[in-house]
């Protein structure tokens, strides 16, 4: 179907800025640091204290309606990549915890603890992006955090932990 056809709602054809707006997961900025301390001269030999720093920019939120021949949510992009802004500026902070007691000259048990995002942050790092569910049909979700099988339910992941036992031999 030409361009002219869609008029104003074709976005790919009506000059917007698609390719310099960045891609659909388009992170502009992501910051990783893991820290790691071991303690090996005092009572506590064998201690071992860490620290890990996820931060991420958000992905661009787009204005997606139905083709109006084919009639599938999400085909025209209406404004360009990110018309509707991005979504927020996402971080977590794990913590790790290990002690280690040699067994003999060979061997030691290990003993961990992993805590991932111990603030519990719960932000929205997917928003539904289809503005019909289908030509004509407006999408009441359309905007809200979405729940898309490859990108979970559209929120940061939960506190959580993890426990180890190790032996090493």
């Amino acid at each position: 179907m030409p361009c002219d056809e869609l008029g104003d709602s074709c976005s790919l054809c009506s000059g917007s800025d698609n390719l310099t707006n960045g891609q659909n997961s388009d992170r502009r900025h992501i910051v990783n640091a893991f820290f790691s301390y071991s303690v090996d001269h005092t009572a506590l030999k064998g201690l071992v204290l860490g620290t890990g720093l996820n931060m991420q920019s958000g992905t661009p939120i787009n204005d997606l309606k139905a083709h109006p021949i084919y009639l599938n949510s999400g085909e025209v992009p209406v404004g360009g990549r990110g018309s509707e802004g991005r979504t927020p500026f996402v971080g977590t902070v794990d913590a790790h915890i290990e002690y280690g007691h040699q067994i003999t000259e060979r061997s030691s048990f290990h003993v961990g603890l992993d805590l991932f995002n111990i603030a519990n942050a719960r932000r929205n790092t997917f928003s539904n992006q289809n503005e019909d569910l289908s030509f004509g049909v407006a999408n009441a979700d359309f905007l809200k955090p979405a729940n898309i099988a490859v990108l979970g339910d559209g929120f940061q992941a939960p506190f959580s932990m993890r426990i180890m036992l190790k032996f090493v031999f």
